[in-house]
């Protein structure tokens, strides 16, 4: 059982790790679900939306002004160290209280909120790495315009920081059906499995899928996810024998 608005956790460092385990402890609640912000919102009352100079991302800042969430671009091909040692902390806390961290690596922008694009570290106006790319063609294969090698290394990284925790499990994608490119998850599941087998690393890898999805699942992934999905989702894969997740269960489907 888990707990939501975690989501941020980690890239907006208003948000107080102690404070929000307790919690979370205190409730008997033992998952949380973390991003690594790929995805920045601009509400200002969501853990998606750090409060101006404190988004603390994978990538260093550079020297050159003009993120569209304030300060310097961000450069793509050097990462922030600061970033990684309040992962580790944040996982550290987490573990200590027998909670369990749900990274998910990569979340493309949602359907009609073009702010997440805009605030994306990956969009060509706030980096420094001149790669022009739209938001439909990030997450793919053969028109991503550089930007694969730039997800490999982050994924590659965050396995060789994590190595040594149990309690991670690695969701490839948050909501990916109709934004991610054919054949992606399963390329990055393969860059993840491979430098898990370098690092020694067995923590479990997870697909979100959607409600009622019949899409074949690579056999390298061990848990089920869905988002916002009925709860009755957990009957229409039943030959699967896999666990299932479901984040954010939607109130309409509380009542039943």
């Amino acid at each position: 059982i888990g707990a939501s608005e975690s989501w941020g956790a980690v890239f907006n460092l208003g948000f107080d790790h102690d404070l929000y385990m307790d919690t979370v402890a205190a409730g008997r609640g033992n998952i949380v679900q973390i991003m690594t912000g790929t995805m920045v919102e601009a509400a200002a009352d969501r853990s998606l939306s750090p409060q101006p100079g404190r988004l603390l991302l994978p990538w260093a800042r550079s020297t050159e002004p003009g993120y569209a969430g304030g300060g310097a671009k961000f450069d793509l091909q050097n990462f922030d160290p600061k970033f990684f040692a309040r992962l580790r902390s944040f996982v550290d806390k987490a573990n200590r209280r027998g909670i369990v961290v749900k990274l998910t690596l990569f979340a493309p922008p949602a359907r009609g909120e073009e702010i997440q694009w805009t605030l994306s570290p990956l969009h060509p106006a706030n980096n420094i790495n001149r790669i022009e790319v739209g938001s439909l063609d990030v997450y793919t294969l053969d028109r991503h315009a550089g930007l694969l090698a730039i997800q490999e290394a982050l994924v590659r990284r965050m396995v060789k920081e994590l190595r040594g925790f149990d309690g991670v499990i690695y969701e490839i994608c948050y909501r990916p059906s109709g934004r991610v490119g054919a054949g992606w998850e399963e390329h990055m599941t393969t860059v993840l499995v491979d430098e898990q087998k370098k690092t020694g690393d067995e923590s479990l890898v997870a697909w979100e899928l959607g409600s009622g999805s019949s899409r074949q699942v690579d056999r390298r992934v061990s848990v089920l996810d869905h988002t916002l999905a009925d709860p009755r989702v957990v009957t229409q894969r039943p030959a699967e024998r896999r666990p299932i997740g479901n984040s954010a269960i939607g109130a309409e489907f509380l009542t039943e």
